[in-house]
């Protein structure tokens, strides 16, 4: 059986993959964890990862050979205690409203 190496980026981890096991799979494995809520169905979108250069979904991304993946970077969110109220009138060009 083949093993494939496996490196994660930025954390420098490194792990062997198993043919045919999803990236999301085997970040588990390594201790990585990914926002997955739809459990590693696809539909959700949100364990987005960058490989060769692309954003691929890590739960639908099989392992057929070494690879490099670099993890998203964590975002910092602020919530606005004190602000002014205003009405948002959604017009479609925006994902928030």
């Amino acid at each position: 059986m083949n093993e494939f190496h496996i490196c994660f980026i930025p954390k420098g981890i490194l792990c062997t993959a198993a043919p045919g096991e999803t990236l999301l799979q085997v970040m588990r494995k390594a201790g990585l964890y990914l926002d997955a809520p739809c459990g590693g169905r696809g539909t959700c979108g949100k364990c987005r990862v960058i490989l060769d250069g692309r954003e691929v979904q890590a739960c639908q991304t099989l392992v057929d050979r070494d690879l490099t993946v670099i993890l998203p970077q964590k975002q910092e969110h602020q919530i606005l205690t004190h602000g002014h109220s205003m009405q948002i009138l959604p017009d479609g060009t925006h994902d928030y409203a």
